[in-house]
């Protein structure tokens, strides 16, 4: 079979389909007629904008203006993809459509989003499973479902890894760190991360547990009451080293109304010119940390 009978096939397969119409694929520029490339997707045509891929996708867009035989054919083949999520992609993309990423959405398109290198779009899913990971936190740690939680990390920080989400990933090495140790090394090795993630973990552990024993030898001298006094200007003026340690001493011993305080200092101290402590600051528990950012 030559080629022309190759595309003649591949047009005919692409109208069957219409007519069995297993989706509605119209939404993506054939009703309002902007409409000029297919994609197609497991037997399915998809008519599709190639502005709106171009705009969204260097990938896409090398293809529409290099030598590629899909630039003269309008037909833009994709092996491989499922179809759901190619659809779910390109509701993300469309202007007019916009749907919201969620946590599932984020997952069904990241690989596509990495594949055809649309940074927009793995930002917004970036920026959801955070959201999602410290939600996850607040359900399941706190309530004591630890187990489950190391697994939620994990799973993030094995797509981090694979997909290029830097700041997911730091995020996942930080709650990480906080394991217990038999369940740090369960995981790390059952997703057999590498010896790099491995080695990140365990030192921000070891530096964590360093300070706390430091912290611990401090409140020796205190009653939980006097954590307090660390906040007080007239007595540790400007002093942050003094701050931060009464911020991890309020978190660990201190009620409410006192870790109230300690957030907002150093809230305080961030945000003035004075602050330069940021890798103790990046030593913190992510949920002290989270607490300060929100």
């Amino acid at each position: 079979m030559d080629a022309m009978d190759d595309e003649e096939e591949c047009y005919t397969n692409m109208s069957k389909d219409k007519i069995i119409g297993r989706v509605d694929v119209s939404m993506f520029g054939e009703k309002t007629g902007i409409a000029d490339v297919n994609l197609l997707v497991d037997g399915q045509s998809i008519p599709v904008s190639r502005s709106v891929l171009s705009i969204t996708s260097p990938v896409f867009r090398a293809m529409f203006q290099g030598d590629f035989k899909e630039r003269v054919q309008g037909v833009i083949p994709l092996p491989g993809k499922n179809l759901d999520d190619v659809l779910t992609l390109l509701k993300c993309i469309y202007p007019d459509i916009m749907m919201t990423v969620t946590e599932s959405v984020a997952l069904a398109v990241l690989p596509l989003a990495e594949e055809y290198q649309m940074t927009l779009l793995k930002t917004k899913c970036e920026d959801t499973l955070l959201q999602s990971i410290g939600q996850k936190f607040d359900d399941q740690k706190v309530k004591g479902g630890d187990m489950q939680y190391c697994a939620n990390v994990s799973d993030f920080l094995d797509l981090s890894n694979r997909l290029s989400l830097p700041r997911l990933k730091q995020c996942c090495i930080s709650l990480a760190a906080d394991f217990k140790h038999r369940e740090r090394k369960r995981y790390m090795l059952s997703y057999q991360f590498s010896a790099d993630i491995v080695k990140q973990i365990d030192e921000l552990a070891i530096s964590r547990l360093e300070i706390r024993y430091d912290d611990l030898s401090a409140i020796s001298r205190f009653e939980v009451f006097d954590i307090r006094k660390l906040f007080n200007s007239s007595l540790y003026p400007k002093d942050i080293d003094t701050h931060m340690r009464g911020l991890r001493l309020a978190y660990s011993f201190a009620l409410d109304d006192i870790k109230k305080l300690a957030v907002s200092t150093i809230r305080a101290d961030k945000n003035s010119k004075n602050w330069s402590h940021d890798e103790m600051y990046n030593l913190l528990p992510e949920n002290i940390k989270r607490d300060i950012e929100c």
